[in-house]
């Protein structure tokens, strides 16, 4: 069996960035050809999210991210 044609496996963690390299504006990072947004929090926690608002299908990683009633909102200027 070819590992390069299996996919991903769920069940493993990958490296996608290093620490240094997450910071409070939004990145986006590949992962078996899905679009990952890394952006750091007011506290300095990391967060991984898909790279899509639900709502809208925008990508997060060009926005700004911030809190509001306990949500994490994107903007995206124009």
């Amino acid at each position: 069996m070819d590992v390069r044609t299996c996919g991903i496996n769920l069940n493993h963690w990958y490296v996608v960035a290093q620490s240094r390299e997450i910071t409070t504006k939004p990145i986006e990072v590949k992962l078996w050809y899905r679009s990952i947004v890394l952006y750091r929090d007011s506290t300095g926690k990391i967060h991984g999210l898909d790279n899509r608002c639900p709502h809208r299908q925008v990508k997060l990683s060009e926005g700004k991210c911030w809190k509001f009633s306990g949500m994490c909102l994107s903007w995206l200027a124009i």
